[in-house]
């Protein structure tokens, strides 16, 4: 059961409190990745993660991979909460080219997540592109988002880490994640190219700078947020789910005309 909120006093922040020591996991490991035919996005309970296809970034990349979160709250239409590209962040309705799944939380702490994203559909948040994040941008006490720095900010993937984070729920051992591997160089060098005219010259020189840093898969956190047993999740085991992922969508996703992230 979650308290009502105090006057004044976010419902995310009440809710967060109830019941996550004890029952905060589900046990959704088997879970496969549904389309909206087969389970319809008003089946989520609250929260969930939604994955699609999308158009490749480099040369020799099969496909990109766009993540997000669905949710719903009480008699309302699902929403997909995402992370769209550079300064566009986006609260849509969910469409066929989405696969989704519950996410493993607790229905108590699902519905702190899916309050706070409601609370900020009307006024979303001007985030930057960005493959780092030094600390949240988030405030603590009133969650307003303050601009990192230049060249930093967030991808479709690493919005869903800084949000779950900042809400008290870390999902990834982040310092388990190993520098850019060789795709991911490739990757990040054709986000640079593809946000000119998006992105002003500066912001775009210190992404540059930034080519090499770690990165935080879609398929990885999508697939940690879904199957993992425990958060926070080690690389090794993001992997083992993000393969099953990719494995999905490859199979089940129309391709979609939209930037990779």
């Amino acid at each position: 059961m979650v308290r009502a909120p105090h006057e004044g006093e976010s419902r995310a922040r009440c809710a967060r409190t109830s019941g996550q020591e004890d029952s905060r996991w589900l046990d959704l490991t088997n879970m496969p990745l549904r389309s909206n035919a087969e389970h319809p996005f008003a089946e989520v309970n609250f929260l969930g993660i939604v994955a699609k296809k999308v158009d490749p970034i480099y040369e020799g990349h099969e496909f990109g991979i766009h993540v997000g979160f669905l949710y719903q709250l009480e008699d309302n239409q699902p929403r997909v909460a995402h992370f769209a590209w550079h300064e566009i962040q986006r609260d849509d309705e969910p469409d066929d080219s989405y696969l989704w799944s519950e996410i493993n939380l607790d229905e108590s702490n699902r519905l702190v997540v899916a309050s706070w994203l409601d609370d900020r559909r009307a006024n979303p948040d001007l985030i930057p592109y960005g493959f780092r994040t030094d600390g949240s941008p988030y405030v603590e006490e009133t969650s307003d988002f303050v601009a990192p720095p230049i060249g930093q900010g967030f991808t479709c993937a690493t919005f869903i880490v800084g949000v779950l984070k900042h809400l008290g729920f870390p999902l990834l051992v982040e310092d388990s994640w190993p520098d850019a591997r060789e795709d991911d160089i490739l990757w990040q060098e054709g986000i640079v190219s593809k946000l000119e005219g998006w992105a002003s010259p500066e912001h775009r020189g210190a992404l540059r700078d930034d080519v090499g840093t770690k990165r935080f898969r879609p398929e990885e956190v999508g697939g940690a947020a879904c199957r993992a047993p425990d958060w926070p999740v080690l690389f090794e085991d993001a992997s083992v789910v993000a393969a099953e992922i990719i494995a999905e969508l490859r199979n089940h996703v129309p391709e979609a005309e939209a930037p990779g992230q």
